[in-house]
């Protein structure tokens, strides 16, 4: 009954499968957030900005490469 990133944390000691998961999951949502932020500052719709972002993590495919 404690925060999230304390469970993820402090499990992460006994190599619990769902620390490993929640620490994974965290990480990943903080690195999204700020990419996101970071394309909206510039000025772009948020889908515009989460598709850029995707797309600089290598999970969806850029607008700018030529199939």
């Amino acid at each position: 009954l404690g925060c999230t990133v304390g469970q993820g944390i402090t499990g992460m000691s006994t190599l619990a499968l769902g620390s490993v998961v929640t620490l994974a999951a965290i990480i990943f949502g903080s690195a999204m957030t700020i990419k996101v932020k970071l394309y909206m500052a510039e000025k772009q719709s948020f889908f515009g900005a989460l598709r850029s972002s995707l797309a600089d993590m290598k999970l969806f495919p850029s607008a700018d490469t030529a199939d």
